[in-house]
């Protein structure tokens, strides 16, 4: 299939993405996934997948069943925090609230939102208004 115009350097904007920010070697998946990621609305729906379903676990208190084994417990406990903290300083350097203050789970999956959907804006298309309030230097 033969790309031409925006589409076309969305997809090359997409695959260099991929390569510098992914280290994604060049292969046929790579160009695969560029193209599943091209059409508008593809790279949001992937990252509140990703959120879904690796952000959203960590960032949850444990459950019974994860204190049981002590490592495993810990492990989860640093991710936890560290996610916490990333957040945070997303927020406060965003000027959005203090880094002190503490967030629940919904607003640390709307920081790692914007961070995310911040991230991807490299790739193309119009920042959306959480993405545009995210600082330069993130």
């Amino acid at each position: 299939q033969k790309v031409f115009g925006p589409s076309a350097e969305r997809l090359r904007s997409l695959d260099a993405a991929l390569d510098a920010d992914a280290l994604f070697p060049p292969c046929a998946a790579r160009v695969a996934l560029a193209e599943r990621l091209r059409p508008r609305g593809a790279l949001r729906s992937r990252c509140e997948r990703y959120t879904a379903e690796v952000l959203l676990p960590l960032l949850e208190p444990a459950t019974p069943s994860e204190a049981k084994d002590a490592s495993t417990a810990q492990i989860l406990g640093q991710a936890r925090n560290l996610l916490r903290a990333c957040a945070q300083a997303w927020l406060a350097a965003a000027e959005q609230r203090s880094a002190d203050e503490a967030l629940d789970v919904r607003g640390l999956q709307r920081a790692w939102m914007q961070m995310l959907r911040r991230s991807l804006d490299v790739v193309g298309g119009a920042p959306d208004d959480d993405a545009k309030a995210a600082p330069e230097s993130w």
